[in-house]
């Protein structure tokens, strides 16, 4: 009878395990996950450094997941985008290099994170090998954004290492298929970022050139925006007085300083219009026409 009694809770006990190992387990919280929820909050708010120790107690936790596992290894990506963001380039780089194998998900995006850290680190060659890695990955995906914005920044790395025909290939890319697709003075981003690097790279005639086109567009197109046009005039002004043209440059700071005139009450079209005479950007915008004033003076 004893025996008997015995099987029957034995048989018992395993029905009731298989039962419990058969039950949804979606609704149970996984080591790490509450850490992870609440960065994921401080994340997006740009708040990078209340992320990371959240983040770094994610990371232990799910450790014991294996170094393959997705949760452990999304948590390394955003630490490590947390960490670079914050100062912390070596710890950054060793997280993003940790996971990337294993973020398929965001692959592009750990490369020019890594990209990112390596011109902080002033690792050029590969941080040009990261934004090409990242650029072949996008465009696969067929993410424009994102390729717009790493071959902006393969331009300046590729122009750093002095390989100008790559540099150049990239901008006349940028201006020819991105920025003639924009409305509104989004138009002049791609002319004046070739005008500047025919500046920096003595190609006189091109330079003005690119500068002329973008004081074009911008007249045209800013719409209550005047002060933007000005900052133009006001690097059109930086490259006569580069090349010795006096009277241009100081013409150009004119323009400048008429256009920047009622800046400290910028408006936007709406529903953006939130910039008051305290904001940070009227404060950057007083700084232009301080340093114009000065350059205008000088002459």
């Amino acid at each position: 009878m004893i025996k008997h009694r015995l099987r029957l809770l034995v048989v018992s006990l395993a029905a009731v395990s298989l039962i419990s190992s058969c039950a949804p387990t979606q609704d149970l919280p996984r080591p790490g996950d509450d850490e992870a929820s609440d960065a994921e909050g401080f994340f997006t708010s740009h708040k990078y450094a209340e992320a990371i120790p959240l983040l770094e107690t994610a990371v232990m936790k799910q450790a014991m997941f294996g170094s393959a596992s997705r949760d452990l290894n999304y948590s390394k990506l955003q630490l490590g985008q947390c960490y670079a963001r914050t100062g912390r380039y070596e710890e950054a780089q060793k997280n993003l290099l940790q996971c990337l194998p294993y973020v398929t998900l965001m692959q592009g995006e750990c490369l020019e994170e890594l990209g990112d850290v390596a011109v902080k680190k002033n690792q050029l060659p590969s941080a040009e090998a990261y934004y090409s890695d990242a650029i072949k990955w996008h465009e696969k995906k067929n993410e424009e954004f994102n390729v717009v914005v790493e071959k902006q920044k393969l331009a300046r790395v590729a122009e750093q290492l002095k390989k100008n025909e790559l540099a150049e290939s990239l901008l006349i890319w940028l201006n020819e298929n991105i920025s003639k697709k924009y409305t509104g003075i989004a138009k002049a981003y791609g002319p004046f970022d070739l005008a500047e690097f025919y500046a920096r790279t003595g190609n006189k005639e091109k330079a003005l050139a690119y500068y002329l086109e973008t004081i074009d567009i911008m007249e045209k197109e800013h719409k209550g925006g005047r002060q933007y046009t000005g900052y133009y005039y006001m690097k059109l002004g930086d490259f006569y007085a580069k090349n010795k043209e006096g009277a241009k440059a100081k013409e150009a700071y004119r323009k400048a300083l008429d256009l920047f005139k009622g800046r400290k009450l910028l408006t936007a079209p709406p529903p953006d219009n939130g910039i008051t005479p305290q904001h940070e950007s009227v404060e950057i915008y007083e700084t232009d026409r301080v340093e114009t004033q000065r350059k205008f003076d000088a002459i």
